[in-house]
């Protein structure tokens, strides 16, 4: 067996996720229906984080499915709050960006963008609070039909809220998008 590498932190003897947590693994295409399905059952809030969610113009049946959940949510009343990387120059708002606004145009639903150099490539969805999807795909069809990923979902309300904490300040000094 290989040592571990000096550069790891050192285990917990504390669970990780909690005493409350609940581990699924999504590979490549389950995550498009998993993330509808949890979207259906969200009863008050979804907080996504994502590096691209780009739907194209006439969307595939995974990405449309996706996107009529989330309006199917925000008319339920359930508070949607979608946080993406900023378009930085020479990038501009582009149609896919304008795309998604026009989707996803409610008042339930607050689209903005991180607003540092930095690049924010995570890929989180928290749900009421008590589910967290974590992993590599991205909200986009190449993601959902064609690329290689890996991503869990985690029942575990505090895993949730520790993860709702770490992103609060992030949104708070986020864009509201294009004007």
């Amino acid at each position: 067996m290989n040592a571990r590498p000096s550069s790891l932190p050192e285990p917990s003897t504390r669970p990780t996720f909690g005493d409350d947590a609940q581990v699924v693994l999504l590979r490549d295409n389950q995550i498009a229906g998993a993330l509808t399905a949890l979207v259906n059952a969200t009863a008050s809030a979804l907080f996504i984080v994502q590096y691209h969610f780009r739907p194209r113009f006439r969307p595939h049946p995974e990405m449309a499915g996706l996107l009529a959940a989330l309006l199917a949510a925000a008319d339920r009343g359930v508070a949607i709050r979608i946080l993406l990387n900023h378009p930085h120059p020479p990038r501009r708002w582009t149609p896919r960006h304008g795309a998604l606004y026009s989707r996803l145009k409610h008042d339930n639903i607050i689209i903005r963008h991180h607003n540092t150099s930095e690049i924010l490539h995570t890929k989180l969805t928290v749900i009421d609070a008590h589910a967290v999807v974590l992993g590599s795909h991205n909200y986009s069809e190449p993601s959902f039909r064609t690329s290689k990923n890996v991503s869990v979902v985690i029942h575990s309300p505090s895993f949730a809220l520790r993860l709702l904490n770490a992103y609060h300040r992030i949104w708070e000094d986020a864009d509201n998008g294009p004007g």
